[in-house]
């Protein structure tokens, strides 16, 4: 899993780093590992049982999160910098009505109004979802990265309906 890999890259280098206090990097790592590992947990149990298996989202950064959890994901855009084509927006909109779709996610950084635009009418709820990239104006600050992972669970399963 990257987050602990990453987890493990800094443990290492700041133990390379500062030798003398390498047991407590060692310690504070195996700690936040066990924190990551109980998300992961969460996210196996929660998305396991979902009524809709596909993301729809106008921003695609969560491919490997589906593909770890067995979803799927239309994304139009690869940044929330980039603005969508026509089509594109086409295209998203037509499978979020031709597949039933209870919600389209758009990233937390945004203010939502392009995407709320796109499929008023729709019947479709449009719900931020954080790409942890960043806190949102909305986030409290020292937001946790695993509170970030918590507050995303609880949008995807009732975007999906799951159980």
């Amino acid at each position: 899993m990257e987050a602990i890999e990453q987890v493990e890259r800094i443990r290492d280098e700041l133990a390379e780093i500062d030798p003398e206090n390498a047991r407590a990097y060692s310690a504070n790592a195996m700690e936040y590992i066990g924190l990551i590992s109980e998300i992961d947990d969460r996210y196996r149990e929660g998305l396991a049982e979902c009524e809709h298996d596909t993301i729809v989202t106008f921003h695609n950064a969560f491919d490997s999160m589906a593909e770890r959890y067995g979803l799927k994901v239309l994304g139009i855009a690869h940044s929330h910098h980039a603005e969508p084509s026509v089509d594109q927006i086409a295209r998203l909109t037509e499978y979020a009505t031709e597949s039933g779709a209870r919600a389209i996610f758009y990233d937390d950084l945004t203010d939502g109004r392009l995407e709320s635009a796109a499929v008023e009418g729709l019947g479709v709820e449009v719900v931020p979802i954080s790409t942890l990239e960043g806190l949102a104006a909305s986030d409290a600050p020292g937001t946790t990265y695993i509170e970030k992972m918590d507050a995303n669970l609880a949008v995807l399963r009732d975007g999906l309906a799951c159980r």
